[in-house]
């Protein structure tokens, strides 16, 4: 039951983490004009540093004497998911795979959601694909490496 509590409190983190990110990054690429990888690395940076205080005080138990390593961990961790995993995704998905890319942007409009521009479904549909690669990667680090008290092993937060 507490791994089911933790996943709970990881997913409602992630929940407000993920519109934080989303919200940034349409603001910053379909208002200002900024570039969706130049605009995702922004929209990230923010989300996780939001991410690290949320979920170091909620949904993980273990608040280490050593910060200064938890954070560097957590730092390395988020930073590869974010900047080389998800930019990846991004970048596949905005170039070598745009025609996948389209085909989404049709079924959109197939199923009746034409009142969304092709802008904001490319933008929010390529980062919700690398948003559940990221999701998988971090919360596996962050439970088996970043919030682990290496003397005791992890104890979940209830």
């Amino acid at each position: 039951m507490p791994q089911i509590k933790r996943i709970a409190k990881f997913g409602a983190v992630g929940a407000i983490n993920t519109l934080l990110d989303f919200v940034i990054l349409d603001v910053l690429h379909l208002k200002v004009g900024m570039g969706l990888v130049a605009a995702n690395l922004i929209s990230t940076t923010v989300a996780m540093l939001f991410s690290y205080f949320a979920n170091r005080h909620l949904v993980f138990s273990h608040h280490s004497e050593r910060v200064w390593r938890q954070i560097i961990l957590f730092w390395v961790v988020t930073a590869f998911g974010l900047y080389v995993l998800q930019t990846g995704i991004i970048w596949l998905f905005d170039h070598p795979l745009h025609s996948v890319t389209m085909f989404g942007v049709r079924l959109v409009h197939d199923v009746g959601l034409h009142h969304l521009s092709t802008s904001f479904i490319t933008t929010n549909g390529i980062k919700a694909a690398a948003d559940a690669v990221t999701l998988i990667w971090n919360y596996i680090l962050y439970k088996e490496v970043v919030f682990v008290d290496h003397a005791k092993k992890e104890v979940p937060r209830d």
